[in-house]
Parts: C-alpha cells; sequence; structure tokens
C-alpha cells in the first residue's frame, strides 16, 4: 500500500506466431495468499484467446486457490480449480500449447501436483498475443491483511513447437 491506496503490478512480454511450450517458477506465499489477491499468468490477444494460470480464491476463502483456464470460461469444460496446500512455497507450473490440445501441469515442493488439458471448441491459434505476469486486487478489494504480498516469478522459458528457445522482448513492466 501507498497510504491507503493498494496497487498491483503487471510485466507482459510479446510473443510471435507459433504454438509454445512455456515454464515458470512461483515463489511466495503460493498456496495461503490474501483471498481478494489474484497471482496470474497468461498467455493472452483478447477475451476469447487466453491461457490462464492463475492462484486465487476470488474473495472467498474456503475456495479452491488455484486454477487453470482456456478462455472464454464459459462453461465448466473450460476452467479447471484445485487446491494446493497452505505450505506451498514454490510451485513449477508448465503450459503446453498446440493445434489440438492446451494442457497445464503444477507441482510444488510439498508434493502437490495438478494437470488438465484442454481440446475442446476454440482452441486459440497463435497471433498477436503477450505473455503477462500479474498481481491484481478481486473486483478491486484492499487485501484482509495490512502485510504487502510478495510473490516471484522465475525461471521463466519459452520454446517453440519445434524446439527453439525464445528470447521475447519486454512490452511493458
Amino acid at each position: 500500500p501507498i497510504g491507503s491506496n493498494w496497487y498491483a503490478g503487471e510485466a507482459a512480454l510479446v510473443l510471435h506466431q507459433w504454438y509454445l511450450d512455456a515454464s515458470w517458477r512461483v515463489i511466495g506465499p503460493v498456496g495461503q495468499h490474501d483471498p481478494n489477491v489474484i497471482v496470474g499468468v497468461f498467455v493472452y490477444r483478447d477475451d476469447r484467446s487466453e491461457r490462464d494460470f492463475e492462484l486465487g480464491r476470488w474473495g472467498d476463502v474456503v475456495a479452491a486457490n488455484a486454477q487453470f483456464v482456456v478462455a472464454p470460461a464459459s462453461s465448466p469444460s473450460r476452467l479447471h480449480r484445485f487446491r494446493l496446500p497452505s505450505d506451498t512455497e514454490r510451485l513449477d507450473v508448465q503450459l503446453r500449447w498446440r493445434r489440438d490440445v492446451v494442457s497445464f501441469a503444477a507441482s510444488s515442493e510439498n508434493g502437490a501436483a495438478a494437470a488438465w488439458e484442454y481440446r475442446g471448441p476454440q482452441r486459440p491459434t497463435p497471433c498477436g498475443h503477450r505473455v503477462h505476469f500479474n498481481v491484481w486486487l478481486f473486483q478491486g478489494r484492499r487485501p484482509t491483511s495490512p502485510e504487502p504480498i510478495s510473490i516471484r516469478f522465475t525461471d521463466f522459458f519459452l520454446i517453440t513447437e519445434n524446439n527453439a528457445l525464445l528470447d521475447p522482448e519486454v512490452d511493458s513492466l
């Protein structure tokens, strides 16, 4: 917070026209962050072409605290929610995006794991996407705790479907 105002941040990387594999690590209070705070990593072009990994409870303290999404999340088949143990401090996440499938996997240092595949209609095709890392407040609600929230994203890799390591340009911080 700065004074009585709370702020959140976002960084974006420009992608080009490739299907890809992405992996990253999230470090911080992954399993017990504030119910009003959402942490996300997502590949986005528009609201109909988006793949998301999110940590959050959307204001509900008893809700599952993580999810994978292939937007639009207009049906339950496009969303997979799961629960990470409260002592989770490090999470490794993978996204595999191909013409016929979008798949996610996550594993933690304490053995928690989740995986999900989406093979349904309206799978996004590569063109004009960005990878976003963000932290935001659900419905603009302030965190329930006055303590600052610290989440780090590390070990981020992008590899094309042809196994070429990508070096994306930073679009915004």
